[in-house]
């Protein structure tokens, strides 16, 4: 994308929608845009463009989850002005993080949460219930009691579990090799473990490690929209068309129907 194309992205998501502008203050969308924006600006190839304007993307996406969450979620008594900004702000360090063209905190040895974190405080908006959330929203457990932090931890996974087909897509431009889930990652999903990115090998691993997310989520909620979405089925049929079958393949199409079951829904 060319920057204009960019910049009429950044105005529909941003500036010119109306949930961000009743509840993002002006101030903090229009510093958080200019991020956006001088980061593109700053590219230096193709590909760090691309993880620019991908996570310009994803990040409305999940302002949309922690919407579609707190509204199915009233008992928690959210202050929705506060979960929105929460999710607007949650990546805000991947995009310094794009210019070493990856975004695994460990490849890049940038902590994006951390470093966000610190472009929040230098910014002047954020606060301690912000600052835990941002902190903790990629980590691979939290044991904390802030609800905007599983909020966000929730949020960021069914945003990314909505759009599945087009991160498999990603996964083969990131250079994930064609065949079956390594048996850490099917393990992991059997077993209900979380697991992290650095054992990922293929594409399917990518798959299943989402899949891996059903058993980390914290409201009931998330996981009723990510059944009714039919996001187990669309796991599955992407696993099926990467090679997996056998025992490995009916483990997992168990599990999914456990995790379906257990938010009420007895069909396949």
């Amino acid at each position: 994308m060319n920057r204009e194309s960019v910049l009429d992205l950044v105005n529909k998501l941003y500036l010119e929608d109306l949930v961000i502008g009743k509840n993002i203050p002006k101030e903090v969308t229009i510093w958080a845009t200019g991020v956006m924006m001088e980061n593109f600006d700053a590219a230096e190839s193709e590909g760090v463009k691309d993880k620019v304007v991908g996570k310009t993307t994803h990040t409305r996406e999940v302002v949309a989850a922690g919407e579609d969450i707190m509204n199915g979620s009233p008992d928690e008594k959210w202050d929705f002005s506060l979960g929105l900004l929460i999710c607007f702000l949650h990546d805000i360090g991947r995009f310094l993080q794009a210019h070493k063209n990856t975004f695994s905190d460990q490849v890049s040895g940038v902590d994006h949460a951390s470093l966000g974190c610190q472009m929040i405080k230098e910014a002047g908006f954020s606060n301690e219930i912000i600052e835990e959330a941002i902190f903790h929203h990629s980590r691979i457990e939290y044991l904390g009691g802030n609800a905007y932090a599983k909020l966000i931890r929730d949020a960021d996974k069914l945003a990314i579990l909505r759009v599945i087909e087009r991160l498999t897509g990603m996964a083969e431009r990131l250079g994930y090799s064609k065949g079956k889930p390594c048996k850490i990652i099917v393990d992991s999903f059997v077993d209900k473990i979380k697991v992290e990115t650095k054992y990922l090998v293929t594409k399917a691993d990518w798959i299943l490690f989402f899949g891996t997310w059903f058993w980390d989520l914290n409201f009931e909620v998330t996981g009723k929209m990510v059944c009714n979405e039919k996001i187990p089925e669309r796991i599955v049929d992407l696993l099926t068309r990467e090679g997996m079958g056998g025992q490995d393949l009916k483990q997992v199409r168990a599990g999914m129907l456990e995790f379906k079951k257990n938010y009420g829904i007895q069909k396949n």
